[in-house]
Formats: C-alpha cells, structure tokens, sequence
C-alpha cells in the first residue's frame, strides 16, 4: 500500500468525524479565551498608539512645530463641542 493510498483511507474514514468538528460551535471556554486575547490585543494597540502620538508631540514640540498644529485642533475641536 503507498503512502497516498493510506491517506485516502484515512481521508475516508475520518471525514464524516472532521465535517462535524468543523461545524461544531467552539466550547464557552474556548470562546472566553479568544476574546480575552482580542481585549488584550486592543488594549495593546491602544497603548502603542498612545505611545506614538506623545513621541509625535514630543518631536513637533523639539521642531518648533507643534503650537501651531495644538492651536489649530483645539480652535477645531472647540467649535464642533462648545464648553
């Protein structure tokens, strides 16, 4: 018997058992887990992003740039939400 004729075999006797795997909802365990993962992994592109515009700030602020730029989005940010 060769090598591809034993996978068909396989294939064959395992396939009704995988189709039904595959259409089975994952256990509430399973799903706490992964979406604790995409929590986690939000949180930490927050943080990264975060991170980038205080760098963003800090390299304008050094380049002379950035009252400017904090001028002109506090006027635009003041007019779309009056205080």
């Amino acid at each position: 018997m060769t090598l591809a004729a034993w996978k068909k075999g396989i294939q064959r006797v395992c396939a009704p058992r995988l189709r039904f795997l595959m259409q089975a909802p994952l256990p509430r365990s399973y799903g706490n887990y992964l979406g604790r993962k995409l929590f986690h992994f939000l949180l930490t592109v927050q943080g990264v992003g975060a991170f980038a515009l205080i760098t963003l700030g800090v390299i304008l602020t050094k380049l002379r740039i950035a009252r400017g730029v904090n001028l002109s989005a506090i006027r635009h940010e003041l007019a779309r939400f009056p205080v």
